[in-house]
């Protein structure tokens, strides 16, 4: 199974790109929104993080931005009802930090805007990710360095990481800063990003 594939982006369509890699065209499906976002790069080396699924007749690639993205994917297509197309349009609609906020609200009506996904599907959907997502998110630990957002080591404090962080997770500057600031004044001051994350991930709600 590939983990993901470094290549020359040759073109980006609205639901796949084409990444040449040594002379070899991979499709890969993606979101229409990372389509969107890769499309001033053709020509380019990109990095796309891949799930591949095999079928009897075919081998199918998707795409993602990151790893945590594509493990969101995965949950999705884990339950009931959601196939990889329509994973593809949730995460299409939703940034991670969307969604978590969603199904921590268990606002199934807004989830079920995403066409394709009817009333009881998302319903189903939100009892699935009540603690599969939010755990998922809890648990990144690199946030932000698949993105290819660095966080900056030497020169920098923990609260400037650690805004980075939560705005490669799709949160606002201004509302990142004020998660990172609320959890900072519940830590001590040797905490570490990989023990701030989570704490700040809970002020959003």
């Amino acid at each position: 199974m590939f983990e993901y594939i470094r290549g020359t982006l040759s073109n980006a369509f609205p639901t796949y790109l084409v990444v040449d890699v040594g002379g070899l065209g991979y499709c890969i499906y993606v979101p229409e929104r990372l389509s969107i976002e890769l499309s001033s790069k053709i020509e380019q080396e990109v990095i796309v993080f891949v799930h591949s699924i095999v079928r009897e007749t075919e081998n199918i690639l998707y795409g993602f931005s990151s790893r945590e993205e594509r493990e969101c994917f995965r949950l999705l297509i884990a339950s009931s009802g959601i196939g990889p197309k329509l994973a593809c349009s949730i995460l299409n609609s939703f940034s991670l930090a969307q969604l978590s906020s969603v199904v921590r609200s268990e606002d199934s009506k807004t989830i079920a805007s995403v066409p394709g996904l009817g009333k009881k599907t998302a319903e189903k959907l939100m009892v699935d990710l009540k603690e599969k997502l939010p755990a998922l998110i809890h648990s990144l630990g690199g946030i932000g360095k698949d993105r290819g957002l660095m966080l900056r080591k030497s020169g920098s404090s923990l609260k400037e990481n650690g805004i980075l962080a939560l705005i490669s997770l799709g949160y606002s500057k201004i509302l990142a800063e004020k998660m990172i600031t609320e959890a900072l004044q519940e830590l001590p001051e040797e905490s570490s990003l990989e023990k701030i994350i989570p704490v700040a991930l809970k002020k959003a709600f």
